[in-house]
């Protein structure tokens, strides 16, 4: 079954050197300009490492951004198949979308770099994309907020900014000190600055994903004046 999913994919050409690639092994936080063809269509824009998988050595995984949008959508992950399972990420990702969970949609593609197959890959929406929200009814506009460690969650430093309200300083983390500091004075209070219905079901997609080390997005939503989780990958672990 694998391999007639594989033979029917939507091929992605990188025109990029292997010496290049390994030039972003090394140097994981720069950025490199590339050509590259979808669908039979050019396109120009940046790539970067984000990991190079430990459990599949040279493997890897990059953020795609284009210049011009594809579908609809700028930004883009490229995640490595290899060491993944594609049918525990559909499954999971349908368990997201069930639950009425912000979620990415994604595809299995063909990569190939400068001319050589680098394998199956999923092309996922990346969250850091404006689109991601507003087709699904949300704004980018907003507060939005990383778990960027392990550590406790309500200490600042564990998290990192993805976008900020217009009418709030870029640099201020003003919503989330308030709400961590109500959390730590009063957790029933503070727990009246979550969407309650959202709260439930995200608990709902940790339980039946068995993925109890989340990595997740803290949105806070004009209308309602509350937070709401976004699930941030897909760690399936019902299948093993």
């Amino acid at each position: 079954i694998k391999d007639e999913i594989k033979s029917s994919l939507l091929m992605i050409n990188l025109d990029i050197s292997k010496s290049k690639i390994e030039e972003l092994v090394h140097q994981e936080d720069d950025d490199k300009k590339i050509d590259l063809t979808i669908d039979n269509k050019k396109f120009s824009g940046k790539l970067r490492l984000t990991k190079n998988s430990q459990s599949c050595p040279g493997d890897y995984s990059f953020s795609l951004s284009l210049d011009e949008p594809y579908s609809g959508h700028k930004e883009y992950i490229l995640e490595n198949f290899s060491c993944n399972n594609y049918f525990d990420t559909q499954i999971s990702q349908e368990i997201s979308k069930q639950l009425n969970l912000l979620t990415p949609h994604s595809s299995l593609i063909t990569l190939n770099r400068d001319g050589d197959g680098l394998g199956t890959y999923y092309l996922v929406i990346s969250n850091e994309d404006k689109s991601f929200f507003e087709t699904q009814s949300r704004t980018f506009d907003t507060e939005i907020y990383e778990k960027i460690t392990s550590e406790d969650s309500l200490n600042i430093s564990s998290w990192k900014k993805k976008s900020t309200d217009p009418r709030l300083a870029e640099n201020s983390y003003q919503l989330l000190e308030k709400l961590i500091s109500l959390i730590k004075d009063d957790p029933e209070l503070g727990a009246k600055y979550f969407d309650k219905n959202n709260l439930v079901n995200y608990y709902h997609y940790l339980l039946a994903i068995g993925n109890y080390d989340p990595n997740y997005l803290l949105y806070f939503n004009n209308t309602s004046g509350r937070f709401e989780f976004i699930t941030n990958n897909f760690n399936l672990n019902l299948l093993e």
